[in-house]
């Protein structure tokens, strides 16, 4: 499955994530720099998120193999940005700021 081709790259992505994490797709959407913790031993990270379905707190053990499909969303986004003419670092994470931002100045309100 992972060498195959898949007509969405991002559902591919997202796919995989899900099944070396074991999260539901809630919980890949609400996934945060936050939610990734460094082990005791400071070798290795961890995901600890509360489950958005059961609201059970969960720990996924060995992030390492899943993190590099995370690394696939950042790559398609460095590349992105440039053909959009976009010269600024831009990550996934900005994205949600920006929405807020965008929303605010849709309404009107002062963005300061």
């Amino acid at each position: 499955m992972c060498a195959t081709p898949c007509p969405r790259e991002d559902v591919k992505t997202a796919f995989i994530f899900s099944c070396l994490t074991s999260l539901r797709l809630s919980d890949i959407r609400a996934l945060c720099p936050k939610h990734i913790k460094k082990s005791p031993d400071s070798k290795s990270e961890y995901i600890e998120i509360e489950q958005q379905k059961t609201e059970e707190n969960v720990s996924i053990p060995r992030l390492a193999e899943a993190k590099n499909y995370l690394k696939v969303v950042e790559y398609v986004i460095q590349r992105w940005m440039p053909a959009a003419g976009i010269d600024k670092h831009i990550t996934f994470h900005l994205a949600r700021h920006n929405k807020f931002c965008s929303l605010l100045k849709i309404s009107g309100l002062p963005l300061n």
